[in-house]
């Protein structure tokens, strides 16, 4: 079960909302010691203006810290899984959201099979802050990670970029 999840910072980075002091993270009783960034951003409906990889159609890398940050979300889930390999594509329509898919490994899963897609709004080269929430159910179920699912801003898993993050695993 998620504990201690807070959806604040990617509504507001992602809709514009009140500014949120909510941190998502992995489950409160993680032993993980990954650092877990605070949704700290302001919020805003406009473009990022950083130099961070911006562009529609790519897939992208992403930093070492939202990496690990995934992978200890599922190591939260199940101890002997973790991320094989991951991959980043903005989305197109929407502010401050990447969708990270990634491959995750583990006893009894198949190569290939588990492929799930997560939305951060950490950005790919990752300085620290932003949310990350799962968006498809492998995601959800073999992460720590919480949805949206049920809040009044929804990811869904049919928005362009989360077909478009999972083919750049090809």
């Amino acid at each position: 079960m998620v504990a201690g999840l807070a959806i604040g910072g990617l509504i507001s980075s992602a809709i514009g909302g009140e500014d949120n002091e909510g941190t998502a993270s992995p489950s409160e009783s993680s032993s993980s010691s990954a650092p877990q960034p605070a949704a700290t951003e302001e919020a805003t409906t406009d473009p990022i203006d950083s130099e961070a990889p911006q562009s529609k159609g790519a897939c992208l890398e992403i930093s070492d810290r939202l990496f690990e940050a995934i992978n200890s979300g599922v190591q939260d889930i199940q101890e002997s899984n973790s991320i094989l390999k991951a991959s980043a594509y903005k989305a197109p329509d929407r502010a401050n959201v990447w969708f990270i898919s990634a491959e995750i490994q583990g006893p009894g899963i198949g190569s290939g099979v588990a492929i799930g897609v997560w939305a951060s709004s950490y950005g790919v080269e990752d300085d620290g802050t932003g949310s990350l929430f799962s968006v498809d159910g492998i995601a959800n179920e073999f992460s720590s990670w919480g949805s949206t699912e049920g809040t009044t801003f929804e990811i869904s898993r049919f928005e362009d970029g989360v077909q478009e993050s999972r083919d750049c695993l090809n």
